[in-house]
C-alpha cells in the first residue's frame, strides 16, 4: 500500500503512540530511546504539518500562465489590424511582408508558446518602429503601436514573475523533502525495532510496527485525519 507524503505525519502519529507506550521495551531494547527521542519525533512530525504547502506555489504558477495567455489572446485584434496595413504598405517597407514577424506571432499564439512569444513581438515592434511613418500613413494607428509595446512589457514581466516563483517552488520543494525524509527516517527507525522486540512475543503489537498494517488503519479512516491511536497502558 503506497505511503502519501499526507500519509507520513499520521504514520508518525501512530507510531509516536505506540512507542510512548512501549517506551519500557524500547529503552530495554536501546537506551537511546527515552522520553526526548519520541518527543524529538513528535517535534518533528508537527514541523511537518507545518511545513509551507507546495500548492500555494503550483497555485500561483497556474495562475501566472492564465494571465499569460489572456496577455497572449489579446494579441490577436491588434495583429489582424497590423497585418492588414503592412499588406498595403508592401515595397514602402524597408524588409520584405513574409519577414515582418506576423507570422510567427500567430504560430506562438496558436500552438501557445509563450517563450518564443516575447521574441518573435519584439521583431514586430522593431519592424513597425522601423516603418512607423510608412505605416501611420496607412492608417495604422499610433494606439495600437502602444498597446503592441505595451503588451509585450506585461508578457515580459509576467514570464519574469513565473520564472521567479518556479524557482521559488522548486527550491520549497527541496527544503520540504529534506524534512520529510527526516521524518521517514525517524518514523522508519521506529518500525525496525518494534517488530524487533515484538516478533515470536506478541503478534498484536509486532502488527503495530508493520506499515501496511499502520497504512490500511488510515485507509480505513478515509485519510481524513489522524486515525485512533492506541491508548497508553
Amino acid at each position: 500500500m503506497t505511503e502519501r507524503k499526507e500519509d507520513k505525519p499520521l504514520v508518525g502519529d501512530i507510531l509516536n503512540a505506540n512507542g510512548t507506550r512501549d517506551l519500557s521495551d524500547f529503552s530495554n531494547y536501546s537506551n537511546r530511546f527515552d522520553e526526548d527521542y519520541f518527543l524529538a519525533h513528535k517535534a518533528k512530525i508537527e514541523e511537518v504539518r507545518d511545513l509551507p504547502k507546495v500548492e500555494v506555489k503550483t497555485g500561483q504558477n497556474k495562475k501566472f500562465t492564465e494571465d499569460l495567455y489572456k496577455q497572449a489572446d489579446s494579441l490577436r485584434e491588434p495583429m489582424r489590424f497590423l497585418e492588414g496595413y503592412v499588406k498595403h504598405a508592401g515595397e514602402l517597407l524597408d524588409v520584405q511582408v513574409k519577414s515582418f514577424g506576423i507570422h510567427e506571432v500567430r504560430e506562438c499564439l496558436k500552438q501557445g508558446d509563450l517563450e518564443a512569444l516575447s521574441g518573435d513581438l519584439a521583431v514586430v515592434n522593431e519592424n513597425i518602429e522601423n516603418n512607423k511613418t510608412v505605416l501611420l500613413n496607412e492608417g495604422l494607428k499610433q494606439t495600437t503601436i502602444t498597446a503592441l509595446i505595451d503588451l509585450k512589457a506585461a508578457i515580459d514581466e509576467q514570464n519574469a514573475q513565473q520564472e521567479v516563483n518556479k524557482e521559488a517552488r522548486g527550491l520549497l520543494v527541496e527544503a520540504n523533502d529534506k524534512v520529510y525524509a527526516e521524518l521517514d527516517a525517524i518514523n522508519d527507525d521506529i518500525l525496525d525495532v518494534g517488530k524487533r522486540i515484538y516478533k515470536g512475543v506478541s503478534q498484536a503489537k509486532y502488527d503495530d510496527y508493520v506499515k501496511e498494517k499502520i497504512m490500511a488503519r488510515i485507509r480505513h479512516t478515509g485519510g481524513g485525519g489522524a486515525p485512533d491511536v492506541p491508548p497508553v497502558e
